[in-house]
């Protein structure tokens, strides 16, 4: 992996992985690049990820043993108190999901101590557009000290058709069809 010095704002990265198995020297190989620009309070992303079918990493939350293809461009600006964010980000698996997600949302810091942030994302599959879902989420957090954070967080999402959005805290990608609606509230203490 190799990441470039910022130069007048602009930022690159790339990462390749060799992959291969007997007889397939590509199986498994993964590839990504990202891109940056900031200047002020402005900030621009793109980044693509692609990994070959083959391979052995079957426990990783995107395994190298199916073909997988991600790609992203997004774009902030902070205010004062206010983060305006939003992006658009492709997911395809080869034989399953084509994902299409734009998203967008705000982060304000109403005090040093006291902290919103939200975001909507919507989400079309691109083998079938009757299959999309909305996802909205709020979170509060309210600093005790520098390493002691109370926080809640509450989304609810709504899938149509065969589209199977998830919401949980362990990053299960995938849910129920329907509706689903989670909330939590929690103390973070760092060491």
């Amino acid at each position: 992996m190799y990441t470039s010095p910022e130069i007048a704002g602009i930022q690159g990265r790339a990462m390749y992985a060799f992959g291969g198995s007997p007889g397939n020297f590509k199986a498994g190989q993964q590839y990504s690049a990202g891109l940056s620009y900031h200047y002020s309070s402005l900030l621009l992303t793109a980044a693509m990820y692609s990994g070959n079918s083959g391979g052995s990493a079957a426990t990783i939350p995107n395994p190298s043993t199916i073909a997988f293809a991600g790609r992203n461009i997004g774009a902030s600006y902070h205010f004062d108190c206010l983060t305006v964010k939003a992006a658009y980000t492709l997911y395809k698996v080869a034989g399953a999901f084509d994902n299409r997600v734009i998203s967008g949302g705000l982060a304000f810091s109403l005090t040093p101590a006291l902290s919103l942030d939200g975001g909507v994302w919507y989400t079309r599959d691109g083998n079938d557009p009757n299959n999309h879902s909305i996802l909205g989420s709020l979170g509060v957090d309210y600093s005790l000290s520098k390493r002691t954070t109370l926080y809640s967080q509450a989304a609810y999402v709504n899938n149509h058709g065969l589209m199977n959005t998830g919401l949980a805290i362990s990053g299960a990608l995938f849910g129920v069809p329907g509706s689903q609606f989670a909330a939590d509230i929690g103390i973070r203490h760092v060491f």
